[in-house]
């Protein structure tokens, strides 16, 4: 079980998703994350979602709107078990897409967020296809953040892969985990 550090949710818990394969963010980390980012009355759009953990966070704290994707089945039905055991199913949009596809999507439809927050597997290679969607689907509002949560090892894919559309306004490290912080190139 995890637990939602912040906002009217705190201290509420939800379940993990059945995969061994996915990795949560610690309390600490979300904690530390959010405390560093003005999620109220602001939107964000969550990748590679898993439990939703980062979803109902921002819920919890004032988002306006929020939106979670992720491609896999048990981690959508485990969001949605989540959302209703919150009795917040009608507030969080949650999409079974890969982000490929469904970013190009959002964008069709109008979407702009004031965040978007990725945590994808590590070590798997995820790092340049999230920048190389995001910079052909320019769906972070000008003045947005983008948030990657990645390996240590993985860091320097990010530094790699900027376009000269993203810059690095701050990194932070807790244990093995990088918390990076982007904006827009102006």
């Amino acid at each position: 079980m995890l637990e939602i550090t912040g906002g009217i949710l705190k201290g509420r818990k939800i379940m993990t998703t059945p995969r061994s394969v996915t990795r949560y963010t610690p309390n600490m980390v979300r904690k530390a994350i959010f405390d560093a980012i003005d999620i109220e009355n602001k939107s964000l759009l969550d990748i590679f979602s898993g439990s939703g953990v980062i979803s109902m966070e921002a819920f919890s704290r004032g988002a306006s709107e929020v939106i979670g994707i992720d491609s896999s089945y048990k981690s959508i039905k485990t969001i949605k078990e989540n959302l209703k055991n919150l009795n917040i199913s009608e507030r969080i949009k949650v999409y079974g897409k890969d982000f490929r596809i469904k970013i190009p999507q959002l964008l069709k439809n109008g979407y702009k967020f004031d965040y978007i927050f990725a945590d994808p597997p590590f070590d798997r290679d995820y790092i340049c296809h999230i920048f190389d969607v995001l910079c052909r689907n320019v769906v972070l509002r000008d003045d947005g953040t983008l948030i990657i949560e990645s390996s240590l090892k993985e860091s320097s894919e990010i530094d790699k892969n900027l376009h000269d559309t993203f810059e690095i306004t701050n990194k932070k490290k807790y244990g093995n985990v990088i918390i990076t912080f982007l904006k827009l190139m102006p």
